[in-house]
């Protein structure tokens, strides 16, 4: 298998083409617990491109719940697939269902 190519090589006609990211947070997103500037700034540029990201996360329902708050995501999936919840685009407000 080869390495894969950075990002920023990728053709602008595939990356149009993208209609959303799906990405792991710790140590994906984050360093150390931590969302680093840059990683921060890669979520608003996909955020105001229109491309919703989605976070995919074995973190309990209440630490989703702030992170969709604080980070420009459009959804989580938490607590290892237990929970979702996805910011309703017209009101900001939060929705959540759950597996149960």
């Amino acid at each position: 298998m080869s390495e894969p190519a950075p990002l920023r090589t990728m053709p602008h006609e595939v990356a149009r083409a993208m209609r959303g990211v799906l990405t792991d947070i710790d140590d994906t997103l984050t360093t150390g617990g931590v969302l680093p500037p840059h990683a921060r700034a890669s979520l608003d540029a996909l955020g105001a491109a229109g491309i919703p990201v989605v976070a995919i996360t074995g973190r309990p329902a209440g630490l989703c719940e702030r992170l969709l708050g604080e980070w420009p995501l459009a959804a989580i999936v938490g607590e290892n697939g237990g929970v979702w919840m996805r910011r309703e685009p017209s009101t900001g407000a939060i929705a959540t269902w759950t597996s149960s």
